[in-house]
């Protein structure tokens, strides 16, 4: 598929999602979040066994484009209601992916753009990388608490309400660890 807010490519195993749009410091528009889903539904059927999300430019993600939130005044109950619910599926459905999921965090995470990244399964930060929640929840249901605990999907920091772990980290040989035992369900 081609896309115009984002790039997808595979290696050797792993898929990598970059959000595209550096001018907005990948800023979540509606076009970005179709394909994003898109991209996730291409990488579920296809033999990569690990995605990676990260960011163009200087930014991981600013949370949603304020151009589009402006518009939000304009829109019924029901359309911004389901503006939200478009939202909080996403969330689950990267929080649900059946292959490890890695945030790569290249630098400012906000709002939304931390959403995303505390809902993979890890989160690897760079040393210029900052998390924060700048806005409401606008009924997302995503509230960061801390370092990414989110309402309806559970922390994602340690041990969550399901089971799953998730860390911060750059020990190769814990990820490593860590990487396996979701894929077989066992520690070694």
């Amino acid at each position: 598929m081609n896309f115009q807010t984002l790039e997808l490519s595979h290696d050797s195993g792993v898929a990598t999602v970059t959000l595209n749009r550096p001018e907005k410091r990948n800023a979540l528009s509606v076009r970005l979040l179709n394909e994003l889903v898109s991209a996730l539904d291409e990488i579920e059927k296809s033999e990569a066994e690990v995605l990676i999300l990260t960011g163009a430019g200087k930014a991981f993600c600013a949370g949603m484009d304020l151009d589009e939130l402006k518009t939000l005044t304009g829109k019924s109950h029901d359309e911004n209601v389901e503006d939200s619910r478009r939202m909080a599926q996403i969330f689950r459905r990267l929080y649900d992916f059946p292959k490890p999921t890695i945030a790569a965090v290249n630098g400012a995470a906000i709002a939304g753009g931390t959403g995303l990244a505390t809902m993979c399964d890890f989160t690897l930060a760079a040393p210029e990388a900052k998390f924060g929640n700048r806005g409401p929840p606008l009924g997302t249901g995503q509230r960061s608490r801390s370092c990414g605990a989110t309402d309806g999907a559970g922390p994602r920091t340690g041990e969550s309400t399901d089971g799953k772990q998730s860390s911060v980290f750059a020990d190769d040989e814990k990820a490593h660890q860590q990487l396996h035992c979701r894929r077989t369900g066992s520690a070694n």
